[in-house]
């Protein structure tokens, strides 16, 4: 199934292809801060890469008083078009996100779902490449977990258990996406995120007393 483009996408796509070098520098400053807050929850991260290397591209995203949204992405395997799929994936995140809870009122966010749109949105767009990705939801009232990896290894850690997936395939490798999922329950929780190059923990800590 193809998904139709926002006119904002359509000329992303045409303004980046000759200018990608000179966009990478600015995704790079719009990596989040360390340390912040969202939906009465203390977010961090640590990010382990190598010197002169790109590292992991990731965002949060506050979806409403007790939502959280997160990707992850790792473009060093692509071939020119990383740094657009990067830019893609930061526009096309919050644009499907906003398109999906326009639609779906209090249901659950379906990942799987997110995962199979942007993979069709790289092959309708023509980008080349693989791409490690890492999509991530948190219901801050529920305590729900969802985490969907396509390319990334994961080892989510809660105060009850400990869960842990292998890496996928990531996307571009297949028509159709492969990928793992984890759906826990937790109140406060780490993810640790890595592949051969790269290594990320990500750490969601409640600022509300559970009584």
């Amino acid at each position: 199934m193809h998904y139709p483009l926002s006119a904002e996408l359509s000329h992303i796509q045409k303004m980046i292809q000759h200018e990608k070098h000179d966009i990478l520098p600015v995704l790079l400053e719009l990596k989040p801060k360390v340390n912040q807050t969202l939906a009465n929850y203390k977010i961090n991260y640590r990010q382990l890469k190598y010197i002169n290397k790109i590292g992991l591209l990731f965002d949060f995203a506050e979806l409403s008083d007790k939502q959280i949204g997160f990707y992850c992405l790792d473009i060093e395997y692509s071939s020119g078009d990383g740094v657009m799929a990067a830019l893609l994936l930061r526009i096309a995140f919050n644009e499907l996100l906003k398109t999906y809870f326009n639609s779906q009122s209090n249901k659950l966010f379906n990942i799987s779902e997110m995962l199979e749109k942007i993979n069709t949105l790289l092959i309708d767009l023509g980008i080349k490449g693989q791409f490690s990705i890492l999509l991530s939801y948190f219901h801050t009232e529920s305590k729900t977990i969802v985490l969907a990896s396509a390319g990334f290894n994961l080892k989510l850690k809660t105060e009850n258990k400990e869960v842990e997936l292998s890496s996928s395939a990531p996307l571009g490798s297949l028509q159709s996406t492969a990928y793992q999922k984890i759906m826990e329950k937790g109140i406060d929780w780490q993810c640790k995120i890595w592949n051969h190059k790269h290594r990320m923990t990500l750490m969601f800590n409640s600022l509300v007393e559970i009584l």
